[in-house]
């Protein structure tokens, strides 16, 4: 190993070529064909250069992976879909250990269970899920990673009617900081398997994925209805009670958004600003019809694009809208609410004065079947939030940075009032470390701290929303 006089690490042959001897994946070095590839993530704010990627093939690969960085003092980042927002995914002069190419996803329709890879996007679950008529609540976006998402909690079109991802979560295989593989579930180290529910990517990495799936499609009623922006209020008071009244096989969103010039979209509604309530009816279509029938016919909207669609094209509704596209800048605010009163209602509108190009100002309904899991069943504990707000603040160009990270947090200043505490760890930028700890109440996040001291004593895997070990 080399150390140069910036500070730079710069493994060396001899290092990559001991490391081969273990390792069966690619081992990319700056300059490397694949290299630039390998380090770019969703979120183009995070820009950085590792020193070194490790491309796992599998658990041993990742084992090694995991001795290779305590053995030789770096700090991994760890990246699956690279969907994060904090850009935690990717590193400067460190060790990067990529799970992108373990995507296999393997479906036992009979038993109703799936095993999935840790690099495997939600695209790669439903694709092979689907084939059987199966799913779990598995976001909103097609390119998030399962990893990551299930590890944070997991909301989605399904979770008003099955829980969050890692509710349906039956085991995990895991590699802790001591290189050990073990697999972990309500009854094999059922403490590890609490704390990885809801405590992120602190624990070890996650080589694969055993989940619980529900009958699904692989035809649902779905897609959006749009409105003038000036129509907004009117229809988010409609809203805010439909959602959360509407029976649970009704997953529904809604957004500010600048409607882009997409085929899918009129001509002459490209660059119009609207109000947009995304929809997902997973039961009967006569019953889903009746359901919707007053939220289509609400204050003479835009556009009405609700139609029977594969389950499929449900997850990719909104894949190259606002921060959908892979490479955009982004930067996010967000918070649960408990209640959505005027005046919350008036703040949200306010919030959303200035949203232009990509920007997304968000609403999303959660009431329903997680609410109802016991708050001290897993680390996920904020188990009573009606909806969850996120704004997502983004552009394009570099030089407009100042601008869009000050209109994103004048948005915070004007939702926290009205936030009910708590915090999605999911959703939670680079700048709010200090809100991880608001995610766990009291008791939850000392038993993380204890389980983290256990498991991860020198806290290897701090690349992430973290919870540091015990001093």
């Amino acid at each position: 190993m080399t150390v140069t006089a910036s500070g730079t690490r710069v493994p060396g042959d001899e290092v990559v070529s001991a490391l081969r001897g273990r390792f069966r994946g690619p081992i990319l070095r700056p300059g490397d064909d694949g290299y630039d590839d390998a380090r770019a993530i969703w979120n183009a704010m995070h820009d950085a250069r590792p020193a070194l990627i490790l491309r796992a093939t599998g658990t041993a690969d990742v084992c090694a992976a995991v001795d290779f960085a305590r053995e030789g003092g770096w700090t991994p980042a760890v990246r699956g879909g690279a969907h994060g927002v904090p850009g935690h995914a990717v590193c400067e002069n460190d060790l990067m250990i990529d799970l992108s190419l373990m995507r296999a996803v393997r479906v036992d329709a009979e038993a109703r269970v799936a095993h999935v890879q840790g690099g495997a996007t939600w695209g790669d679950f439903d694709h092979e899920a689907q084939l059987f008529g199966l799913a779990v609540p598995g976001g909103a976006v097609s390119q998030t990673g399962v990893g990551g998402l299930t590890l944070g909690g997991g909301y989605g079109w399904l979770t008003r009617k099955y829980g969050l991802t890692l509710d349906n979560l039956r085991s995990v295989d895991i590699v802790t900081a001591d290189g050990r593989a073990r697999t972990v579930s309500e009854t094999n180290e059922p403490d590890l398997f609490w704390a990885v529910r809801g405590g992120g990517g602190n624990f070890g990495i996650v080589p694969s994925f055993e989940f619980q799936l529900h009958p699904v499609g692989p035809m649902v009623l779905g897609g959006a209805v749009l409105w003038p922006f000036e129509r907004a209020g009117e229809v988010l008071r409609f809203y805010r009670d439909f959602g959360v009244d509407s029976p649970r096989e009704l997953g529904i969103n809604s957004a500010v958004v600048t409607v882009p010039a997409n085929p899918l979209f009129p001509p002459e509604l490209h660059g119009r600003k609207v109000y947009a309530v995304f929809v997902c009816w997973n039961g009967p279509f006569d019953e889903g019809e009746t359901v919707l029938k007053p939220l289509r016919a609400l204050a003479e909207p835009l556009l009405d694009l609700i139609q029977p669609l594969p389950y499929t094209a449900q997850q990719q509704m909104v894949d190259q809208l606002g921060s959908g596209p892979f490479g955009r800048r982004q930067y996010w605010k967000t918070g649960y609410l408990d209640e959505f009163d005027d005046a919350a209602i008036d703040a949200f509108l306010a919030s959303a004065e200035h949203a232009t190009g990509a920007t997304q100002c968000e609403l999303n309904t959660i009431a329903g079947a997680a609410n109802e899991v016991d708050p001290a069943a897993t680390a996920f504990t904020k188990r009573n939030g009606r909806w969850n707000h996120v704004h997502i603040q983004c552009w394009e160009d570099a030089s407009d940075d100042e601008a869009n990270l000050a209109e994103a947090r004048r948005v915070g200043e004007l939702m926290t009032p009205h936030y009910a505490g708590g915090a999605y760890v999911n959703f939670l930028d680079v700048e709010d470390p200090a809100r991880v700890r608001q995610a766990y109440d009291e008791t939850t996040w000392t038993r993380l701290r204890n389980i983290k001291t256990a498991y991860d004593p020198g806290n290897l895997f701090r690349r992430n929303q973290n919870i540091p070990p015990l001093d």
